[in-house]
C-alpha cells in the first residue's frame, strides 16, 4: 500500500491570485489565519486541508508547493531516497500545527526538495 499525502501547501508571490484560483476552479472554502496563511478546504468528506501562503523575498523562491506524505520510518524513507542519488540532510523542528511531527529531513532534488518526518509525514517541495 502506498504511503498517504496528508497535507499541501501551495505559496505564490501573489496570494490573492491563489485564492481567486483554487476557489473558482475546486470550489475550496478559503479561510484567513492571517494576510499571508490560508486554509484551503476542499470543503469535502474526501481530500485533505492544505494552506495557500505568500512567499516573501526572504525564502528566495516566488512559487512553491509542499506535499506531505506519511511515512512509518524517516530513516528507511531517507535511505532509499539517497540510494536514488538524492542529497539529504537532517533538521529537528518542533511545527505547531502538527505537534505530531518533531523531526525533519529535507532533501534537495535540482529544483525540488522534500522533507520527511518521522512516523508521520514526508512533504515534496517542488
Amino acid at each position: 500500500m502506498g504511503n498517504p499525502v496528508v497535507h499541501f501547501e501551495i505559496g505564490g508571490e501573489d496570494v490573492e491570485r491563489l485564492i481567486d484560483f483554487y476557489s473558482t476552479v475546486f470550489e475550496w472554502d478559503i479561510i484567513p489565519l492571517s494576510d499571508q496563511l490560508h486554509i484551503a478546504d476542499p470543503a469535502s468528506d474526501k481530500g485533505i486541508e492544505g494552506h495557500l501562503f505568500q512567499t516573501t523575498k526572504e525564502m528566495d523562491i516566488t512559487n512553491l508547493v509542499i506535499i506531505y506524505v506519511e511515512v512509518d520510518d524517516i530513516q528507511a524513507s531517507l535511505e532509499q531516497v539517497e540510494s536514488l542519488g538524492v542529497r539529504s540532510s537532517y533538521h529537528h523542528k518542533q511545527f505547531r500545527e502538527m505537534p505530531a511531527i518533531s523531526r525533519c529531513s529535507v532533501i534537495r532534488v535540482a529544483t525540488a526538495s522534500v522533507c520527511c518526518n518521522q512516523g508521520c509525514n514526508c512533504s515534496m517541495h517542488y
